[in-house]
């Protein structure tokens, strides 16, 4: 038995040696020497491209945001970015580390223009209180994701990722000389105050519908079989334009990028090149196919769902200004607004258009008083038309003020438009007058 432990222990003993020794017979650096060897490569592989890079970043709330970033050996780093026209155009220099962490990491350690999409204050990024749009200025470093033209990167807290590849010297002037600023002159396509917008390209009718909090652009056209179709994709912008994340086809035509962008102020115009075709946004007043069958989906919905309704956080948007009518400022006796709501059905044979208010005591909502509204009336020209029954509610129908206008607003005799913008969202929009709508959303 004695013998047995002492075999064992033998073996055992040349088991540990063996192992303690295969580090050096696989790696012929140590661990510390390996990293610091990745670390000056990656150190010289940023500051190596002398005219800088292009960058992405796809925070973890959505949409993608492109930066031009010139990195140099004293750990400084200038940067733009298309997060809105002034920083487009003014280039900021903050400081950058790689650090050796559980990988080796790229950290952005004083404040840059990465920093805007990550700030905690929702009024510098519409973002989420404390956590703006969940996007990271740490990154993890993978050393098969790293060449000397791209580097992919991982966020190290919300996973954002961030793709760099190499700028040309071409490009590099050009974001100097505020090209990229330039190319945000698309963004004022929110000025146009109408609803439906509309350019042609290639002979090709397109409604135009822009999205800066989602960083989307959409394209809607008539195919050959007349069937209206809709193509959504992210966007960002360069100095060459603004750029598809996803490309569009439509037949034999493909457009990935709007470049030569121009705005002309005296008539409020939007141009751009695509395709080597020159075009021009312009408004309209109608869609270019109207949806016949949105508005009974939207009434239908809340219907099928017991006890469900469509609200509106901020009433009627009117020629570019939200909640217009300032429904958000009406007040009841220890009561405050909460939103506006449409509830198809909410009576045997009447629907219910009317503010909500908040009881700050009781810590409840109600609907104190409000429009029933008649079934809704559908035209073959796909719009939706309603029509006044009378009031409801425990208090007065007020006889002026924001709640009474925005009843106005709901019974021109010539109706609405509506938009599926989502599953759960519709845009209403005035058939009388296109800079006119509202936004439902499904609760």
């Amino acid at each position: 038995m004695v013998k047995k432990y002492i075999y064992f222990w033998m073996a055992l003993t040349g088991l540990l040696y063996g192992c303690d020794n295969s580090e050096e017979s696989v790696f012929e650096e140590t661990a510390d020497e390996r990293i610091n060897k990745a670390m000056a490569t990656y150190q010289s592989v940023l500051e190596g491209a002398p005219d800088g890079w292009n960058a992405l970043v796809y925070p973890e709330t959505g949409g993608v945001y492109s930066f031009f970033i010139r990195f140099d050996n004293a750990n400084r780093v200038v940067m733009y970015s298309d997060f809105n026209d002034k920083i487009a155009s003014a280039a900021k220099e903050s400081s950058y580390r790689l650090k050796a962490m559980q990988t080796p990491a790229l950290i952005f350690d004083t404040y840059s223009y990465l920093h805007i999409l990550s700030d905690p204050d929702p009024s510098v990024n519409d973002g989420i209180t404390g956590e703006g749009l969940r996007s990271d200025f740490e990154f993890s470093i993978y050393s098969d994701s790293v060449t000397t033209d791209r580097i992919a990167l991982v966020g190290r807290r919300y996973n954002s990722r961030m793709v760099l590849t190499r700028a040309t010297a071409a490009q590099k002037t050009a974001y100097e000389s505020g090209a990229l600023a330039k190319n945000l002159n698309f963004h004022k396509i929110t000025g146009l105050h109408s609803y439906f917008k509309r350019a042609s390209i290639n002979g090709t009718q397109y409604e135009i519908v822009y999205n800066p909090l989602q960083r989307t652009i959409t394209f809607s056209w008539v195919n050959g079989s007349g069937n209206l179709v809709s193509f959504t994709s992210l966007y960002y912008y360069t100095a060459d334009g603004l750029q598809l994340v996803s490309p569009l086809a439509n037949g034999s035509q493909t457009i990935s990028s709007l470049s030569e962008i121009t705005w002309t102020e005296s008539t409020k115009t939007i141009g751009f090149t695509a395709n080597s075709a020159k075009s021009t946004i312009v408004e309209a007043s109608a869609p270019l196919k109207p949806d016949n069958t949105a508005g009974r989906t939207w009434w239908q919905m809340a219907v099928d769902n017991d006890e469900t309704y469509w609200v509106s956080w901020s009433g009627f948007h009117i020629n570019g200004v939200d909640d217009a009518l300032k429904v958000t400022e009406v007040t009841a006796p220890g009561a405050v607004f909460a939103y506006f709501l449409y509830w198809p059905a909410i009576g045997s044979n009447y629907d219910a258009f009317a503010p909500v208010f908040f009881n700050r005591e009781e810590g409840s909502v109600d609907i104190l008083y409000g429009n029933a509204v008649g079934r809704p009336a559908y035209t073959t020209d796909g719009r939706v038309v309603f029509s006044a029954l009378g009031t409801i509610g425990t208090e007065d129908f007020p006889s002026s003020g924001p709640v009474f206008e925005s009843s106005k607003i709901l019974y021109n005799s010539r109706g609405f438009y509506f938009i599926r913008t989502s599953a759960n969202t519709f845009d209403m929009v005035s058939a009388e007058d296109s800079r006119i709508w509202i936004s439902w959303e499904f609760l």
